[in-house]
């Protein structure tokens, strides 16, 4: 009737952010309930890992008095305030491990190459419009980062060392990143391309079982502690997840490739550098290092369109795509003398300019749509 509607317009107006998803890992949060020992989110699209480490930092935020923490969505309408710090806090927190993830991305280059890379690679990673994006919204996209770039450290460690140790904190760290954001399942392919470079050098089917063991044993374990509801209430989750898939319209992959949006989501620059990145890396950089990481692109990409071409999903595969680019950048300056060096360099910056700015251009076309300016428009039309 009128006045729910009155009352809806208002309440999405007062504490539904810009970014309206954000509303959803509020939603999971209120619906922990700690002192009854209940601690189901009943909402399995963001993995425990996040929803879990959000909870705690409001907790404590509560217990300091930084925030208030009230069960009653009454509250928040008549302070809304209130609700705006706990957003804030929570973005907070999301940019703090956004950022950590950039730092191990600076670790994890300078394990593969020399300092400048490092610098490069993560140059490369913040200045992609959706590390801007993603680090913004109370998600768990760019979250991941830090345990995602953890697992691939450990992996790259197992893969020269062959230590049981780095194998296994390769196996949690998969399982945090797994359980804090599902589509980054395709860390698991990490680990089938050093089995099949087991293979190729002859180790025994034993030892490769064992070692199949011992990593999916530890994901295992590591994914279900922090997702227990994943077993105790696996109807929710899988009525969840048909939910979702409904809600991309997935069965319809026709839909995905109608229009290609990657150009128009990290820049036309930036998807032609990561396409020459990928393509040059294959075909000329033979290090086993190199040929890891490579096992990520193609089941990123794959996961990327199966699920209707949203970046996000695959976020952490850009900090992939950064260590390729600084490679192969670093790898054809090497063969420029010093005029063809500043010409390319000077041709880098213009062309990431213009293409930054095209982009912004899009942004302004196209996301023009804001929870609080459809909110207010509707309240200012009908409520006198």
């Amino acid at each position: 009737d009128y006045q729910t509607a009155i009352k809806m317009g208002l309440a999405r107006y007062l504490i539904v952010p810009y970014a309206g998803d954000d509303a959803f890992t509020l939603k999971a949060l209120k619906n922990l309930n700690p002192s009854k020992f209940d601690f189901d989110p009943d909402y399995y699209f963001y993995g425990g890992g996040f929803i879990y480490t959000c909870a705690a930092a409001l907790f404590i935020a509560d217990k300091l008095n930084l925030i208030e923490l009230v069960n009653k969505v009454e509250f928040y309408l008549e302070k809304p305030n209130e609700i705006g710090k706990i957003y804030l806090l929570l973005r907070y927190l999301v940019i703090f491990f956004t950022s950590l993830g950039v730092l191990l991305l600076f670790i994890v280059s300078r394990e593969i190459g020399g300092i400048f890379f490092s610098y490069l690679s993560s140059f490369l990673l913040l200045i992609n419009p959706e590390t801007i994006a993603s680090s913004h919204a109370i998600e768990p996209h760019s979250f991941v980062l830090p345990f995602f770039l953890l697992a691939i450290f450990f992996s790259l460690k197992f893969l020269k060392t062959k230590k049981d140790l780095n194998l296994i904190l390769f196996g949690l760290f998969s399982g945090i990143a797994i359980g804090t954001q599902i589509t980054s399942v395709y860390l698991v392919f990490v680990f089938f391309y050093i089995q099949y470079k087991n293979f190729t050098n002859h180790l025994s089917f034993k030892e490769i079982s064992k070692e199949f063991f011992k990593y999916f044993i530890s994901l295992l374990i590591v994914f279900f502690i922090i997702n227990p509801y994943f077993i105790i209430n696996y109807h929710s989750v899988i009525e969840n997840f048909f939910i979702g898939i409904n809600n991309l319209d997935v069965n319809n992959q026709s839909n995905n490739f109608n229009k290609f949006w990657a150009s128009y989501q990290i820049s036309i620059f930036l998807l032609l550098l990561f396409l020459i990145s990928f393509i040059y890396s294959y075909l000329f950089l033979k290090d086993e290092k190199i040929r890891l990481l490579l096992s990520l692109i193609l089941p990123s990409i794959l996961i990327y369109f199966l699920l209707g071409q949203i970046m996000q999903y695959v976020y952490s595969s850009l900090a992939i795509f950064s260590l390729l680019s600084g490679l192969t950048i670093i790898n054809i300056l090497k063969k420029f003398t010093k005029t063809k060096k500043l010409i390319f360099i000077s041709l880098f910056f213009c062309l990431f300019f213009i293409s930054t700015i095209t982009r912004s251009f899009f942004y302004y076309m196209n996301y023009i749509y804001d929870n609080k300016l459809v909110a207010s428009n509707w309240v200012n039309k009908n409520i006198e």
